[in-house]
């Protein structure tokens, strides 16, 4: 499992740095409890009824519009926390506006700084999250960073997703 993966938070990140600690059995401890936190938020997923169709914003605007595909560790959490991202086929970052309006996400998440922006943004008004008032703003350190905070982050999406 390599370090696009969340699973390779375990053995890229938190593995090593409690090794360089020198304190493996605190390192261990805190795996289990990641892994106990993912196996939850999997109960809880596969509680919601229907998974919502998913869009998270890592940028957009000029420079074009960027998102999580399928093989990015943050695809997979989505997909743990009980949604169906939108571009899941799409192997990187890079999205395109025409495929988001097509594909027209129920939930759409996005750092907290950017929701404003985003939301008066014209291009993204007609999406059927932002006119049903499901852009939900997440703090990004706990999605977009391998560390052990990514448990935090897929707690906060499966919170969303079962709204």
């Amino acid at each position: 499992l390599g370090p696009d993966t969340f699973e390779g938070v375990y053995d890229g990140v938190i593995r090593p740095v409690a090794a360089a600690l020198g304190d493996v059995p605190a390192g261990e401890s805190l795996v289990s409890r990641m892994q106990s936190t993912v196996s939850d938020a999997d109960a809880k997923a596969a509680s919601i009824s229907r998974k919502p169709s998913v869009y998270y914003v890592v940028g957009f605007g000029e420079g074009g519009d960027w998102t999580a595909g399928g093989d990015t560790f943050i695809g997979q959490m989505i997909d743990v926390a009980g949604g169906d991202n939108i571009a899941a086929d799409v192997s990187g970052w890079s999205y395109s506006l025409e495929k988001l309006v097509e594909a027209d996400p129920q939930k759409i998440i996005i750092g907290e700084a950017l929701v404003d922006a985003f939301l008066g943004t014209p291009k993204y008004a007609e999406l059927t999250a932002v006119i049903e008032g499901n852009v939900y703003g997440v703090n990004e350190d706990i999605i977009n960073r391998q560390g052990p905070r990514l448990i935090e982050g897929i707690e906060q999406l499966n919170a969303a997703f079962a709204k």
